[in-house]
C-alpha cells in the first residue's frame, strides 16, 4: 500500500512539473505573439511592473507586459507547488 501512495505522489509531482512548465511556456509564447501583433511601442524598455492586484485585469485586457509577467510568475510557482505536494505526500 505504501508503494502505491509513493507512486501516486511521484506521478503528481511529475504532472505538476510537466504541465506547469508547459502552461507557463504557452503563456509566455502568447505574450511574444502579442508583441509581434501590436506596435513595438506597447512593450519595450522603460516599462514598470504592475502590482499583483492589477495583474489579472491587465492580462484579461491582453496587456503584453502583463501576459509576460504572468508566464514568468507561473514558471516561478511551479517548483514551489511541487515542494508543497512533496511535503504533503511525505506527511501522509
Amino acid at each position: 500500500m505504501h508503494d502505491l501512495t509513493e507512486e501516486k505522489a511521484r506521478s503528481a509531482i511529475a504532472a505538476i512539473l510537466r504541465y506547469g512548465s508547459l502552461i507557463s511556456t504557452l503563456v509566455m509564447a502568447l505574450g511574444l505573439i502579442l508583441v509581434f501583433l501590436r506596435a513595438p511601442a506597447s512593450f519595450g524598455p522603460g516599462g514598470h511592473l504592475g502590482s499583483f492586484r492589477t495583474l489579472f485585469p491587465r492580462v484579461i485586457r491582453l496587456d503584453v507586459a502583463a501576459v509576460a509577467e504572468l508566464g514568468i510568475l507561473l514558471l516561478l510557482v511551479t517548483p514551489i507547488l511541487r515542494i508543497i505536494v512533496a511535503g504533503v505526500a511525505f506527511g501522509l
